[in-house]
């Protein structure tokens, strides 16, 4: 893995990110999905929900949003969930997908975004990084597994 970037360092950056998010984040609440469960289609208790656990920095119902796990709705009871980049490129999550889970999907790529930025904000201030935004989102994407 590391010998596919041309910067090295960049590159040990890159594997670092990968094994951390295998083996030291930390887990979605349960207890937040279940509630996320029980709301049925309700968007503005899922709203609520959402913003009460991960923060609105990081998801949007309905509105593409740069940087944040966005919903949109495809049909009556089906959305697509993804992730817009900083570039506003679409990264899928997953597709037609029947809410209440949709909401549940939103929370947890949510969490790990939260996640990711607190830990991209420690590296870089520990080791005074400079790191351009598509490789950001490069790293982003490794974390989210996406």
């Amino acid at each position: 893995m590391i010998g596919q970037y041309a910067d090295s360092e960049f590159g040990q950056l890159a594997f670092y990110i990968v094994v951390y998010s295998y083996f030291n984040q930390d887990k979605p609440s349960n207890s937040v999905r279940k509630m996320l469960r029980n709301i049925g289609e309700d968007v503005n208790k899922a709203n609520k929900i959402l913003e009460d656990h991960i923060g609105k920095n990081y998801f949007s119902l309905y509105r593409k949003e740069i940087g944040k796990i966005n919903i949109d709705k495809i049909n009556d009871d089906r959305c697509d969930v993804f992730y817009l980049s900083l570039e506003n490129n679409i990264i899928p999550i997953v597709r037609n997908k029947r809410l209440p889970s949709a909401f549940v999907i939103i929370y947890n790529y949510g969490f790990y975004l939260k996640q990711f930025d607190s830990l991209i904000k420690k590296i870089i201030s520990h080791y005074n990084l400079k790191l351009k935004k598509e490789e950001t989102e490069e790293l982003k994407r490794l974390y989210l597994k996406k």
